[in-house]
């Protein structure tokens, strides 16, 4: 066996370890997975049938593994465009690797041209390497993944320029696969052209794997039922933002808000009813607030939302949108379900902890129940600062 073989098999043995690896996380309902797998499959195929091109008819020896080749590569990027949340042009694809195969065809049968060949092939793949990595830069992310899309982004971005420098190479100097041993120029081309899949896969993996461990922090942050963060997250996030407001000297707010007679809702149209009310209260303050404020459940019909610079006025403002937002009615078939809410306002004061700074939030919410609900009320003014007046539905 000739030793230009080895890589090719290697090679395949390695997208059949690929093959494995994804299986075992398909049951992650990540999309591309699949995609994955299949890529590596058919690269596997290609390279077995360019392993024993000396014995095998011209058809599968060039042809059908170009075929499959070209296949792994749109495969490949399949995943990716899945993975990303994106449709693949799949007419684009089709019609590239046609072309590719057809022009295979042509410097095969009619113009015998080995060089021309892989340069056609070579273009084909570089495309789409150049694809893949344009598409996960321009994608925007969550910075916990950043490191795998760089990976990723950066190995295929080096592979595609390895393969159009090859075909800029055949082009450039024709015959380079002529000669005495042309099987062993061409095993030597596939080896390094064809380790792109595996590794590309492997940045794949990592991707998935960054998602996955994204995901299982959320679900260990956010409350069940209505997607809010859950406690545990608003004071992790409270911690950050409270060492951040005291080096920058920015202010810092907190709302916390109450249904209004929630126990009446559960008992008069049941608890499923009630929770309907939390999955609304919480969509309705998701159209609202900024991108970096936080949205807690706290526990029951309590929540909390944290606003990073954002002063008293600033806070009593967003409190009043929210209390007016929150003043909803929702249909049910045995009679409409009625809710408002109560809010409590604080604004951080020089050195006081978060525990405090909710403490006297949680003060301000039951001075608003007890002003007869549906109302909002602001916490002890800081720097003795008369009350500011505050409307009441």
């Amino acid at each position: 066996m000739s030793s230009a073989i080895y890589p090719l098999l290697l090679t395949a043995a390695l997208c059949v370890v690929m093959v494995f690896v994804l299986a075992s996380l398909g049951r992650s309902g990540i999309p591309g997975v699949h995609a994955w797998a299949l890529a590596n499959g058919a690269a596997m195929l290609s390279l077995l049938l360019f392993s024993a091109v000396a014995g095998l008819p011209a058809l599968l020896a060039v042809e059908i593994s170009e075929a499959l080749l070209g296949l792994s590569i749109c495969l490949l990027y399949d995943g990716f465009r899945r993975f990303l949340g994106r449709p693949t042009p799949y007419a684009v694809l089709g019609a590239g690797l046609a072309l590719m195969l057809a022009a295979v065809a042509w410097f095969h049968y009619v113009v015998d041209d080995p060089d021309t060949r892989m340069a056609i092939a070579s273009l084909l793949h570089g495309g789409v390497c150049l694809a893949i990595a344009a598409d996960i830069l321009r994608q925007p992310h969550d910075a916990r993944l950043a490191y795998a899309h760089r990976f990723t982004a950066t190995a295929a971005l080096l592979f595609a320029g390895g393969h159009l420098g090859r075909a800029l190479a055949h082009l450039a100097h024709p015959r380079m696969l002529a000669g005495a041993a042309p099987s062993l120029s061409n095993s030597f081309y596939l080896a390094l052209g064809t380790v792109a899949l595996p590794v590309l896969t492997i940045g794949a993996v990592m991707m998935v794997h960054e998602r996955m461990l994204a995901q299982a922090e959320d679900m260990a942050n956010r409350d069940y039922l209505t997607g809010a963060w859950n406690r545990r997250a608003l004071f992790r996030f409270a911690d950050r933002e409270l060492q951040r407001a005291r080096r920058t000297g920015r202010p810092l707010s907190l709302l916390v808000l109450d249904v209004d007679h929630f126990k009446r809702i559960n008992d008069l149209h049941g608890h499923a009813q009630g929770d309907r009310v939390l999955v609304d209260l919480t969509a309705q303050a998701g159209a609202i607030i900024r991108r970096f404020d936080l949205f807690a459940r706290l526990g029951g019909e309590e929540f909390a939302l944290l606003l990073p610079e954002a002063d008293a006025d600033a806070a009593l403002h967003a409190a009043h949108r929210l209390r007016q937002a929150m003043q909803r009615t929702l249909p049910e078939s045995s009679g409409a379900i009625a809710y408002t809410v109560s809010i409590g306002v604080a604004t951080l004061r020089e050195e006081e902890s978060f525990s405090a700074l909710l403490g006297r939030a949680d003060v301000a919410l039951y001075a608003a129940k007890e002003a007869g609900r549906n109302t909002v009320r602001m916490a002890e003014p800081p720097d003795g600062l008369p009350q500011a007046p505050h409307a009441r539905g």
